[in-house]
């Protein structure tokens, strides 16, 4: 008696960053590509930019996303945020310092709710 359920397509937003220092929007190759795939499966381009390769705002954003894939895997941070500042040149001791007290402040929210 298996009963199988259809899964129903679900449109996803979806933004394209670009990282560099000689491109722009009219010889991105690459974000052309990802463009026309994203569009081709049915979903929605809802953003696509071009940030210069500038080594602070890289951090910047690439802090947001290690959080944002954290909370989605539900791991608290640690595991992706270490490594993250050590690419960045943090000693080690400070990376694991900071990845502990991200993990409290995650743990006491989660608490709290």
């Amino acid at each position: 008696m298996n009963e199988s359920k259809e899964l129903k397509f679900q449109k996803l937003k979806i933004c394209i960053l670009t990282i560099s220092s000689s491109r722009e929007l009219s010889d991105d190759k690459s974000g052309d590509v990802l463009e026309e795939r994203i569009l081709g499966f049915g979903h929605e381009l809802f953003e696509r930019k071009i940030t210069k390769d500038n080594k602070d705002s890289i951090k910047n954003i690439s802090g947001i996303i290690v959080g944002f894939i954290s909370v989605l895997l539900g791991i608290g941070g640690g595991s992706l945020m270490v490594p993250f500042m050590r690419t960045f040149g943090y000693d080690i001791r400070k990376s694991i310092g900071t990845a502990s007290a991200i993990g409290f402040l995650i743990a006491l929210s989660g608490t709290i709710t």
